[in-house]
């Protein structure tokens, strides 16, 4: 668990936000603390107004510990370690055996390896494998169409229990409540208007859609709603800030450079890729933040790509951006990729021979190659791009449509009826505060090559591209756009 002091919150986000320089260990406290409150308050509640609610203080610490332990599985960096891991198995063609990589589920490993690790008696705490089990699924989450859990010693009525930490039904949870506000404050130094403890004291338990969850009163509809807004912003502004998914890029670039160079001492004394070590857990707690200094220190010859990738981001030669457009994506069936290779989202690139989606008004490194001059003086090749995809809704990312996120909210009038929930109705909804779309799709094309004259051509050739899937409705300028003669972005 200390281990999270080594790692950034923000991951990236600090260079672009001096202040944002706190760490998932006290985002981790902070999600406990609010857990356990949030399902004190629930019982506190009911205790009021009736009926009393079967919360026990075994699922209280439950609650409790699923907050503390949420983010064990977060890699260096913050989400882009995901990506790493995830682009090297593609790239060594072992995602079909090993399949994707998600921190949740090395947070469950996490646990596991640090009760053993540092044996721990689980029975000193009143607590069985059964409770165990259940921290566990507190962590991943229970979608409202997901069977049940047979292994946690629970019954079905205490299903509202998964809405506290990890809420794959609205995404109205602690983790973003801690984060949100801890973020906020940081980055723009001040709080955001976002009244935790009144959203806390309205939330009452009640079965709707033949489900037990938690809903809330009327009266905190908009204070819920600026939630949802206040998440758009910190995606629009900080976390998929176009720097941010530079930087991002940058590291993944050098991470992926150094991978075949770069060892983390296993269980067994062996040594491993720093992209296999989440495949043991006495590798993984060693990594940290750390890894990029320790590259950049590292003379070994083998190194020297990574390391001037990160000698790049600490003079500020980032890459350049030659583009950006929003579009709305329609996906089309898998399809059999090229010979050659392509890069997608987030510059991941995948081997030829794989099959990938094609997603319609997202360029890709083909089109933009095919408008480059075959007369061009200055050589551009493929590497040179890297093409990354930022999708911003407004509700929760489990969300598959793009729809006002409080519609999988439910509320309640306590002077009409504290035991009944329902949907908001639309006289309760206020147009000015609805907006046009609930979704945001922005594409960013970047050029690697420090080479001005090949951000140069790049740009041409984008802007060529542009006026074609702007004229076909493909694509849309946004506003401000950025040129590419800005030296760095």
């Amino acid at each position: 668990f200390q281990r999270l002091r080594e790692l950034h919150q923000l991951g990236n986000g600090r260079y672009v936000f001096p202040g944002a320089t706190h760490t998932r260990f006290e985002h981790s406290l902070g999600v406990c603390h609010l857990a356990m409150k949030f399902a004190k308050q629930l019982k506190f509640n009911h205790e009021e107004m009736g009926p009393e609610l079967p919360i026990t203080k075994i699922d209280i610490l439950c609650i409790g510990l699923a907050g503390l332990c949420h983010d064990l599985g977060h890699g260096p960096l913050s989400h882009m370690f995901e990506d790493f891991v995830n682009d090297m198995r593609e790239r060594n063609g072992t995602i079909e055996t090993k399949g994707k990589w998600h921190h949740e589920t090395a947070s469950s490993q996490m646990l596991d390896h640090l009760l053993q690790h540092n044996n721990i008696d689980i029975t000193e705490y009143d607590l069985t494998k059964e409770d165990i089990n259940f921290v566990h699924k507190l962590i991943s989450g229970l979608k409202p169409n997901e069977p049940w859990p047979t292994n946690i010693n629970r019954d079905s009525s205490k299903r509202f229990l998964f809405d506290i930490v990890a809420n794959k039904r609205n995404g109205i949870d602690v983790d973003k409540l801690d984060y949100f506000l801890r973020d906020s404050m940081s980055c723009y130094g001040k709080l955001p208007d976002i009244h935790v403890d009144r959203i806390l004291t309205c939330a009452r338990v009640i079965t709707s859609d033949n489900q037990t969850q938690i809903c809330f009163e009327e009266k905190v509809a908009l204070s819920l709603g600026e939630l949802f807004n206040l998440r758009v912003r910190l995606h629009k502004f900080v976390y998929q800030h176009r720097v941010v998914k530079v930087l991002d890029q940058m590291i993944l670039d050098a991470l992926m450079a150094a991978d075949d160079h770069f060892f983390i001492t296993k269980a067994d004394g062996s040594k491993c890729k720093l992209s296999e070590s989440v495949e043991d857990m006495t590798a993984y707690v060693k990594t940290g933040d750390w890894i990029i200094c320790a590259i950049e220190a590292n003379e070994d010859p083998k190194l020297l790509r990574a390391r001037q990738i990160i000698g790049r981001i600490r003079s500020r030669e980032l890459y350049r951006m030659v583009g950006c457009y929003l579009f709305q994506p329609s996906r089309s069936q898998p399809q059999q990729a090229p010979r050659t290779p392509i890069i997608k989202k987030d510059g991941a690139k995948f081997s030829s021979g794989n099959a990938h989606t094609i997603i319609k008004g997202l360029v890709s490194v083909e089109e933009l190659m095919r408008y480059i001059p075959s007369d061009s003086q200055t050589p551009v090749s493929e590497d040179d791009i890297f093409i990354s995809r930022t999708k911003i809704m407004i509700g929760s990312s489990d969300s598959k449509e793009a729809i006002d996120p409080t519609t999988n909210v439910r509320f309640f009038n306590p002077k009409k009826d504290a035991n009944k929930a329902q949907r908001l109705s639309n006289n309760h909804v206020s147009p000015l505060f609805a907006p046009r779309a609930y979704e945001e799709n922005t594409a960013f094309v970047f050029c690697r090559n420090d080479d001005f004259h090949v951000a140069s051509i790049l740009y041409a050739a984008f802007q060529e591209w542009f006026k074609v899937a702007k004229a076909s409705g493909h694509a849309q300028e946004p506003t401000p756009f950025v040129n590419a003669d800005r030296k760095s972005v």
